[in-house]
This record gives C-alpha cells, sequence and structure tokens, in this order.
C-alpha cells in the first residue's frame, strides 16, 4: 500500500498545471527515491511552516521553514533568487510559501520566483529543536540506523546533547564533535573558536554539503557550553582586547594579575561588560596592531567557582589592510596571490566604499588608503554589522581566499566610528586589471577605481560587458544597479571595486559615464602618443597632431590627485616631443595630453 502511495504521488506531481498544489513539507520530504531526491521535483505546491534559521546560516538567499510539530522530514530550505527581490523573515514567523520543489546539491529546496508568493500568516513562539543523538547523522558511515536516517532531518532544526569537541577547524570551517553514538561535522562562522575535548550542547540547521550532513548553527547563541574556558579573544580597537568566555564570570575576572600576556604588553585595567557577563575587556596602553599575542589564564575562575585555565591566541590593534594583502604565500603558482592571513581572525578600520545597497549579495567594501593593496570585500550573509558608504569602521572576522580574492567573513564584531568620509578613486588602465597584469591586479583587489575613456569592445548578453582603453580589456559587472545599456562602440568613464581581478563592480548610475563614441573619437586631433621616461624626474612623449590644436599636459598620481599641469600652447599639425622636468617623486604616474575635449592618457613609472 505504501508503494502505491509514493506512485499516486508522483503521478499527480508529473502531471501539474499552473495551479500550484497545497500539500505540507513532511509529504515532500519524505516521498523520496532511494537516492534522497523528492518526488516533489519540478513541483509548484505551497506549504505553510515556521521561520526556524533566517539568511546567512547556508547561504544568503536561503532560509528554513518547518512545521510546528519538529521531527524528521519536517523542515525545509526556501531560496530566493536575487531576481525575485527580497523577502525579510524573522524567527518565528508562520509563512505560507508557494514555490517549485528543487534538488540543489543534494538538499531539497523550495524555489521562489515571486516573493508575493510568500503570505505572512503572523509570529508565533521560535521552532523549538528536535533533539537527536550523533548517529542519526555519523559522518563515519558506521551507523546501525535506517539509510535515510540523515535525511530524514535535513532541513530540521536539530540539537545534540552532551557533546565533545573531537576534531578542530580544517580550511573550510569545519569541525567534529560526538556523543558517544558517532561524529558529525559541525560548520559555523561565529565567533565560538572550537578547541578538542570541549564540552557543548550544539543546535542548528542540519545541510547537506559536499556529500556530509552538517550541523549548520545559527549564532552564537546555539552553543551552549558546559565546560569553562575561553571561546576567543580579539582586538576591539587599537588598545582594547575583548576576552570572550564559554561561561558567566564575576568581578574577580577583572583582576590583571589573573591574565599573562605575551609578547608583554601593559595593562591598564580590565572591566566585565555591563551586559554581558561572559565578556571581559582588557585595556592596554601599547599594543601593536597585527602582532600576534597569547592570552593565558592565571588562577581565574567562573562565576560559579570552575577554574578557568586556558590559553588564546588573537591579533592585536588593527592589522593593516595592506599587510593582509601583500603577505602572500611564497611559491604559490596559481597567479591568485593567496594571503598567508587566511584562518586568522584580526580587527581592520578603514572607510566603507561600497555598501551591501550596491550588490545583489550581502559583500562590501573597506578600504584604509587612496592606494594599491588598500582594500578588502567583507562577506557579511548573517547581517552582524552592516555600515553606510562613508562611514569610518572597525570591523573583527576571518581572513579567507574566495575566487582568488582576499575578503573577510565570519564577522565577531564591527563598529562605526564616524560619518562622511571620502575616498577618491584611484586612475588606472583597463590592462591593469587584468590577469595579465600580475601582482600590479593583485594591488587593485578590493579597491575603488576609475578608468577613463574606455571603448566597449563586447556589449554582452546581459549581465556584463567589456570595456579596453587599448591596455587590455576587463569585464564590468553589476548590471542590475545601473542603467547604462552597453552599446560596442561607447566611450566610458567607469568608477568601481575590482572584486575579482578582470571584474569592475561600478556602484550606481553615477559611476558610469558615456564621454563619447569611436566615430566621434575619430574626430580628435590627437594621433599617436609614445610615453617614455628618461634621465632623472624627467617625462619625455612624443605626439602627433592629425590637425593644429592647442594641447596640455596633467599628471595624476595613482589616488586620481593632480600633480602637475601644463598648456603647451597652440601647436602644429605633425609631430612633437616634449621633455618635461616635472620635479615628481618616484613612482606610479598617469600622463593625460588633451586637445580641446579630446584625451589621450598614458601611464608610466617615473625613477630617480
Amino acid at each position: 500500500m505504501k508503494k502505491l502511495y509514493v506512485v499516486v504521488a508522483l503521478l499527480v506531481a508529473t502531471t501539474l498545471s499552473a495551479q500550484a498544489i497545497n500539500t505540507d513539507i513532511y509529504t515532500i520530504q519524505s516521498q523520496m527515491d532511494s537516492t534522497g531526491t523528492s518526488l516533489w521535483v519540478d513541483s509548484l505546491v505551497t506549504v505553510e511552516g515556521v521561520v526556524s534559521a533566517g539568511y546567512g546560516v547556508t547561504g544568503s538567499r536561503n532560509f528554513f521553514l518547518e512545521m510546528r510539530q519538529g521531527g524528521p522530514y519536517s523542515g525545509i530550505m526556501v531560496y530566493i533568487p536575487t531576481t525575485a527581490g527580497d523577502f525579510p523573515v524573522q524567527l518565528g514567523e508562520s509563512l505560507s510559501v508557494t514555490g517549485t520543489v528543487t534538488e540543489f546539491y543534494g538538499n531539497t529546496e523550495l524555489q521562489v520566483n515571486d516573493t508575493t508568493q510568500i503570505i505572512r500568516l503572523g509570529v508565533v513562539s521560535p521552532i523549538t529543536p528536535t533533539e537527536i543523538t550523533c548517529d542519526y547523522l555519523d559522518t563515519t558511515l558506521t551507523t546501525t540506523l535506517p539509510w535515510d536516517s540523515a535525511e530524514a532531518y535535513e532541513g530540521v532544526l536539530v540539537k545534540v546533547n552532551n557533546a565533545v569537541v573531537t576534531d578542530t577547524l580544517d580550511a573550510n570551517g569545519n569541525w567534529q564533535i560526538s556523543d558517544g553514538t558517532g561524529y558529525v561535522y559541525v560548520n559555523n562562522n561565529y565567533s565560538y573558536t572550537p578547541n578538542l575535548y570541549d564540552q557543548l550542547n550544539v543546535t542548528g540547521i542540519v545541510q547537506t554539503h559536499y556529500g556530509l550532513y552538517k550541523i549548520r548553527p545559527r549564532s552564537d547563541a546555539d552553543f551552549e557550553f558546559l565546560n569553562a574556558g575561553i571561546s576567543m579573544a580579539y582586538a576591539a580597537d587599537a588598545q582594547v582586547i575583548d576576552v570572550v568566555f564559554k561561561t558567566k564570570m564575576d568581578q574577580n575576572a577583572e583582576d590583571p594579575a589573573k591574565y599573562v600576556i605575551t609578547p608583554s604588553i601593559t595593562i591598564d585595567h580590565i572591566s566585565l561588560d555591563a551586559s554581558d557577563s561572559t565578556l571581559v575587556h582588557i585595556y592596554t596602553t601599547d599594543m601593536v596592531g597585527g602582532t600576534e599575542y597569547t592570552l593565558y589564564t592565571n588562577g581565574l575562575t567562573d562565576i560559579s567557582g570552575n577554574a578557568i585555565t586556558d590559553t588564546v591566541v588573537f591579533y592585536g590593534g588593527f592589522t593593516p589592510i595592506t599587510l593582509i594583502q601583500t603577505d602572500t604565500v611564497a611559491g604559490d603558482t596559481s597567479g591568485y596571490y593567496p594571503t598567508n592571513w587566511q584562518g586568522r581572525t584580526v580587527t581592520i578600520t578603514g572607510v566603507v566604499t561600497a555598501n551591501k545597497d550596491h550588490f545583489d549579495y550581502p559583500f562590501y567594501f573597506v578600504q584604509q588608503s587612496e592606494a594599491p593593496f588598500s582594500g578588502i570585500q567583507v562577506w557579511d550573509p548573517a547581517g552582524v554589522f552592516s555600515p553606510a558608504d562613508g562611514d569610518s569602521v572597525i570591523i573583527v572576522g576571518q581572513i579567507t581566499e574566495f575566487n582568488g580574492a582576499t575578503e573577510m567573513l565570519n564577522l565577531v564584531y564591527g563598529t562605526t566610528i564616524s560619518q562622511g568620509h571620502t575616498i577618491n578613486p584611484i586612475l588606472v588602465n583597463t590592462g591593469d586589471l587584468t590577469p595579465g597584469a600580475g601582482f600590479m591586479a593583485e594591488g587593485y583587489e578590493g579597491v575603488l577605481v576609475m578608468v577613463d575613456t574606455a571603448q566597449v569592445t563586447d556589449p554582452g548578453t546581459g549581465s556584463d560587458f567589456v570595456i579596453d582603453d587599448g591596455t587590455g580589456g576587463v569585464t564590468v559587472t553589476n548590471l542590475n544597479h545601473f542603467s547604462y545599456t552597453p552599446t560596442a562602440g561607447d566611450l566610458l568613464n567607469v568608477t568601481g571595486i575590482l572584486r575579482y581581478v578582470g571584474q569592475l563592480y561600478p556602484r550606481s548610475d553615477a559611476d558610469v559615464v558615456y564621454v563619447g563614441d569611436v566615430a566621434e573619437k575619430a574626430q580628435s586631433p590627437l594621433g599617436k602618443f609614445t610615453l617614455r621616461t628618461i634621465g632623472r624626474n624627467k617625462i619625455a612623449f612624443g605626439i602627433t597632431l592629425k590637425t593644429p590644436a592647442s594641447v596640455s599636459v596633467n599628471i595624476y598620481n595613482v589616488t586620481g590627485s593632480r600633480v602637475y599641469s601644463r598648456s603647451l600652447g597652440r601647436l602644429s599639425s605633425g609631430n612633437h616631443v616634449v621633455s618635461l622636468n616635472a620635479r615628481l617623486a618616484r613612482g606610479v604616474y598617469f600622463v593625460d595630453i588633451s586637445a580641446g575635449k579630446y584625451h589621450s592618457i598614458g601611464r608610466t613609472v617615473l625613477v630617480k
């Protein structure tokens, strides 16, 4: 009889019209084939449930819905593509969701292509996690439970009690726990740093991830620590260390004699946080930014009298973004120049050059100066800290490499110091932003740059297009956030963030400026322009004028600031050689030759 029921369900699912079928999450998840794939794939369905996890737990466009009774087959992932717009949710919110059942890397999900098909039914109490033992999700494949015991909890909020950490973080943020019945991976991006033999209860959503069923906690609150110790430490600003303990502390945590820090720094005073008794602030006077320190506890106890003998490593003060970006792995042949700081939790400060509102995904950019290697991408799907453009900020997070780009993720803390700051774009050639430029292009990763009078050489098919100023083509993307329609031959000034080498992300319409087209450029009196450097502080160039014209020279440094200007007067048609004693410091410069409204720009390195 059970087999007949499954067959009937499959026939119904394959004869759907545009009318959604009213069903429930349990039916969708429990009716599956021998591989765990739902028999309802490609079906348009309507289900009801309560939000058990918000965005950012497994993806920036995913949240989780669960039936009130919980248990096996009661949860499912809801995916909203960027084209469908945004739909904010909160834990405990009751929703009716209409979407198409899909399978994505082993996870059954509802894809909602129109957010008007999600109806808010009210707010109820949050979902209570279903308590399970590790053998239900065992990673060793030795469990004696039925084959679908793990699949039954995919998308469900679960809790494992009395677990011990048996393996610490790997390169992908996974660590392992066991309660004596089996072993399970936990994958999280929060402040807790797992240590071998830590004892805790773990709550989280079950997700299939790289072929394994893992627990994905929603926040630090999903960890209940059963043994005393230090969870983590980090620099809250240039001279303050925040120490997060696993259990509540009392006033004895304010005694400087109970802490040892090496290399030695002066502790001015210590205070217990007024609202969070697991948080202690250590105020110092001589902490050095980017330096690795080790903190030891010395005779410390928690509020219950448990002795805390623990050690934690942290990086002091503000770690310069330039250090993170330029300290690369020696001998790496990938061409991506990965940073040696990968996996380290650090504190940075800088100005926000592009906030989350400029992009389809939850990342933003922080920059420390108007120079190469001074910017970094911050990935924050959990919404820990969302500053505005021009904010001067302090952010604590983990450094990683993603698709060849250095970024900060797993944010611990963020705060705005002040507002209204401006970072000017660095004037570059398009060729400087391509893989062929090597380490030069790496320097502009995460940095606000501008290219001048670049031609659209490939208008693309809707998602991006290519521009080239004659030095090499770079892809312009993020088209959803500006209205310009690319046309081959258009000449543009483009400002944006180099998110990845070869991919330039303008932020808005103001960043894409039409300045003409190639037909108009053909009318320019400027012909061939040859730039070279000679002698001490001298710049020489050759220029060919097709017709007589008044010519001016402007020189800009890498920050886009004009450092030299001179009018050459009206020159006749033909070839001209110009030598300038510009009296500039050693460095990279851009020489802009203008004749009326027409420009030609070259790049040079000035040597002493």
